[in-house]
């Protein structure tokens, strides 16, 4: 059995993809028609019973640290036997956990290996207090590079990159949901690359009508980063393709812009009400306000993507052909260029609502721990070492909806094995 492009029963006016997204569950044919790229991975695939065994270092002192985000640390580690340098993705993790989110990682990107935007994997292992995954090292991430405005050229290739990535990601039945600056990373060899990281809260399109989680009774957050999440996301709505678009249509008018009128350094807000308030900003903002002063393209892009339907596969091409035509116009540039990290003025857009109406509390909406399932409880914490005040918050496992179904894990693995971790030395 192999696995099968994502569209089922599909038909084609022009170039278009009409018809739904085929489900994880039902990706299984006689044939395939691409092969995850295991080119320059330590993986073997000559034992299906036998898998290689990998050692890290993170060397002497304190390690490099190179990202840090809400499930993990990033450090650079070197292979003990190869001498390679990884990018090893550490999380607090006990054992007990059940559905640890790098495992969850680790599977995505099994599946999606192959194309350049996805990163190649190396490892995962989880061992007694933590789970490990080894990728490829990248360089900095968008939001790292500037933090004004970039040229329309620029921010039209880091689009085009990115809207690349996600047909990869939707062609497999997945959303990202986590789409912003942030994740968008420059490849370390190629400056004019930009690839697309954590997929630790990817899942898969459901099958069904998109489940919506009513925020007074149901203990749920905005999936994602509340400043590049879709409005559907902000509502409780499940995702679907159109939301991820969405996502890249908020990060290229940051962008383009240097901000978006609800971003907020107030210090004193808590991140319950700086939800809400980016909320009622966003809904009540046109495209065509928050595009004021630069193309129309870019708003037809946001507009395109709120109006998709939760099963609708985005017109990928008609998008593509839109901003290479909008580069061609302002000259054009070859893909083999660096990209242009040059700042330009911000152009600053004050949020189109009354600010008495952005004062939201705490009780707007009741959240709290549970999501259902008992083994989603925080755990004690039964690790004591050195560097136990960087680890003082033990993950809980992921939320059930998070999980592929077991006959794609099963298929996952079976594809690209991966070599599992099973010493991390140092800090």
């Amino acid at each position: 059995m192999t696995l099968l492009s994502s569209c089922a029963d599909v038909s084609y006016n022009g170039d278009r993809c009409i018809s739904k997204p085929l489900l994880l569950t039902k990706y299984f044919a006689e044939e395939s028609p691409t092969k995850p790229d295991i080119s320059g991975l330590a993986i073997t695939t000559k034992d299906p019973h036998e898998k290689l065994q990998l050692s890290y270092s993170l060397g002497n002192g304190i390690p490099t640290v190179l990202g840090r985000g809400g499930y993990c640390m990033v450090f650079k580690a070197e292979d003990l036997k190869s001498g390679q340098l990884v990018a090893l993705k550490k999380s607090r993790t006990p054992l007990r956990v059940k559905r640890p989110f790098l495992q969850h990682e680790s599977r995505v990107l099994q599946l999606l290996q192959g194309h350049p935007a996805i990163p190649k994997l190396y490892g995962y292992g989880h061992l007694k207090h933590f789970e490990y995954l080894s990728m490829e090292i990248l360089g900095s991430s968008v939001s790292d590079k500037t933090t004004e405005a970039l040229t329309v050229i620029t921010v039209i290739r880091i689009v085009e990159q990115t809207l690349c990535a996600l047909k990869h990601v939707h062609k497999h039945g997945l959303v990202h949901r986590d789409i912003k600056p942030g994740n968008l990373i420059c490849s370390m060899n190629d400056p004019s690359k930009i690839m697309l990281i954590d997929f630790n809260i990817a899942k898969p399109i459901s099958s069904g009508p998109p489940t919506t989680n009513d925020p007074i009774n149901k203990i749920k957050h905005t999936a994602g980063t509340p400043e590049w999440a879709s409005l559907n996301s902000h509502r409780r709505i499940d995702f679907g393709p159109g939301d991820d678009l969405e996502s890249l249509a908020y990060t290229a008018l940051s962008l383009l812009r240097g901000n978006l009128p609800w971003f907020n350094d107030d210090i004193y807000e808590s991140f319950l009400q700086s939800e809400i308030r980016i909320h009622k900003v966003k809904a009540a903002m046109s495209a065509s306000q928050l595009v004021m002063h630069f193309p129309t393209d870019f708003a037809y892009f946001l507009d395109y993507s709120r109006g998709l339907d939760y099963h609708e596969m985005p017109d990928y091409n008609a998008l593509e052909d839109r901003l290479r035509c909008l580069a061609e116009s302002l000259g054009g540039y070859s893909k083999d260029d660096p990209l242009d990290w040059t700042s330009v003025p911000s152009v600053k857009i004050e949020p189109q609502i009354e600010q008495s109406s952005l004062n939201g509390t705490d009780d707007d909406v009741n959240y709290g721990k549970d999501n259902g399932d008992s083994d989603s409880e925080r755990h004690t914490n039964s690790y004591f070492g050195d560097d136990i005040d960087c680890w003082d918050d033990v993950h809980s496992c992921r939320d059930a909806d998070i999980t592929l179904p077991t006959e794609v894990e099963e298929l996952a693995d079976s594809q690209v094995q991966v070599p599992t971790i099973i010493e991390v030395y140092g800090y």
